[in-house]
């Protein structure tokens, strides 16, 4: 039996718990977005160019917000159903051609339970939001400065 070459869904390094993050999968023309606790939830698809230019906007999100890893991580199981998305301050990366990109994506920070949770979403796709603790944030962002999803990384990863 050939199973041929699967593409591979890679996460950060700085990724704790195999179960816990945000896992990204490349091909040539895009990148696809998902969180490794819902393998066949919501997706988002973005442009080479728009992933880019969300990486940028993920690192600024968490510097303005001085994300620090929480002691215990909060169960975010429940939340998805609850959380009302219309609350959210959404924010866009400010380097968006937004009138020739259709896959604008955003970010915003909601709250159950007191603790704070990262969305993010596609403008065009507002109900397939993804959500992540504080601390899947952080192992993501901590794998966007060790360039674990730069491309020829990616590959070799493989």
């Amino acid at each position: 039996m050939h199973l041929g070459n699967r593409p591979k869904w890679q996460k950060s390094s700085r990724s704790i718990n195999d179960n816990n993050c945000v896992e990204i999968l490349r091909d040539a023309n895009s990148v696809h977005i998902r969180d490794s606790q819902d393998p066949t939830g919501p997706t988002l698809l973005l442009s080479n160019q728009s992933w880019d230019r969300f990486t940028g906007l993920a690192l600024d999100f968490a510097d303005i917000h001085g994300f620090s890893w929480a002691t215990v991580a909060p169960d975010k199981s429940a939340i998805r159903s609850s959380l009302q998305t219309s609350h959210i301050d959404w924010h866009e990366s400010s380097r968006l051609d937004s009138a020739r990109l259709k896959d604008i994506p955003q970010l915003g920070l909601a709250y159950a339970g007191g603790e704070p949770f990262v969305v993010v979403r596609q403008a065009s796709e507002p109900e397939g939001f993804l959500i992540y603790t504080v601390n899947e944030w952080l192992a993501f962002i901590a794998g966007i400065e060790l360039r674990d999803f730069e491309p020829d990384l990616a590959a070799a990863n493989a």
